[in-house]
């Protein structure tokens, strides 16, 4: 009988977590981060990992952990070939009533589930936030989200706390606590989360949040010399393409073409798009077909979507941007 109450207690205090690794290739960072999470002391606590067809002996770490740790539910897929798509994998796959999404890549502080749960009570947040440490790989910090001087006992409202990411990000989704019907309406029922780069996807989270609170628990993000933002190749600028791309529909829905939002990724995009025409130019020849026809593409779209419609001292900006666009497009044959 009081085992029965125990349980009891348990999944009404503390309501199943689901913390999400989804893996690809990364044996490197992975007893590291597997670690972190099996260290949490949360009480009602599984670990969802899903080896996404790695070449490395990344399965093998996962299958030793969860030999020893049955909170640990292992699966392996054949390859897929995007973040996304493996990320979504690992979401059908969990029970949890609350997920954290953990990159195989980073770590977590011992008590960071329990952290952020007990934020979550104090504000009813269906998202809380936790502090991002961006370290290299031998533990230097370059970089902290939010700031040790922001107010951690602040809420915001998902819109508000989406603005407070255009232009320079305050905060990071990176492990946030988020409810599963936010997740899996956003993540797994939008249709543009399946075109558009995780960036855009965590403003999406955040917008669709209906409050965000914030808890100085400890997230350690790994800068990933390998990741795809970190390489000079048309990889890397067509991420930061897409993302810009999406970031101009959504704006421009939730806030208008006359907002600062709209004209701060207008400029973003325009700059990104003149970097990324300068790199076609040097290095074309490294371009496949199909990486020449996806970059013409995307360049146009953007061209197109960069609307101008009033005067502003943003536009001001943008109008000359727009127009050396303009003259590398016409001289790449873009146009």
């Amino acid at each position: 009988m009081n085992k029965l109450k125990e349980n009891l207690s348990v999944n009404v205090d503390f309501p199943l977590i689901s913390i999400a690794i989804p893996v690809y290739n990364t044996s490197k960072y992975l007893n590291k981060c597997i670690n972190s999470a099996v260290a949490q002391d949360y009480p009602n606590l599984e670990i969802v990992i899903l080896n996404n067809g790695s070449t490395d002996n990344s399965w093998d770490i996962i299958q030793t952990f969860a030999r020893n740790d049955n909170r640990i539910k292992s699966y392996s897929i054949k390859h897929v070939c995007t973040v996304k798509e493996s990320k979504d994998n690992c979401y059908k796959r969990i029970r949890g009533e609350w997920v954290i999404t953990l990159d195989s890549d980073d770590v977590i502080s011992p008590t960071y589930v329990l952290d952020l749960w007990k934020s979550h009570k104090q504000s009813g947040a269906d998202m809380v936030i936790s502090q991002r440490l961006s370290i290299d790989e031998e533990g230097n910090v370059y970089g902290y989200l939010p700031t040790d001087d922001f107010d951690y006992s602040l809420t915001y409202k998902g819109d508000e706390a989406m603005r407070r990411t255009i232009g320079r990000w305050e905060m990071s989704v990176n492990g946030a606590l988020i409810h599963k019907d936010v997740l899996y309406n956003i993540m797994m029922c939008n249709p543009n989360c399946k075109i558009f780069t995780d960036e855009y996807d965590s403003r999406v989270l955040l917008n669709s949040a209906k409050l965000v609170a914030f808890c100085k628990t400890k997230y350690y993000y790994t800068i990933n010399p390998n990741s795809v933002g970190r390489k000079n190749n048309w990889n890397r600028h067509k991420y930061r393409l897409n993302t810009r791309l999406g970031l101009l529909v959504l704006t421009a829905e939730e806030y208008s073409m006359n907002s600062k939002e709209f004209q701060t990724i207008v400029f973003q995009s325009l700059v990104i798009s003149i970097v990324a025409s300068f790199h076609f130019l040097r290095h074309n020849g490294q371009y496949s077909q199909m990486d020449v026809s996806e970059f013409k593409s995307i360049i146009n779209i953007i061209f197109d979507s960069s609307k101008i419609s009033c005067m502003t001292m943003r536009n001001i900006i943008n109008i000359p941007l727009k127009f050396v666009l303009r003259c590398i497009m016409l001289f790449c044959r873009i146009r």
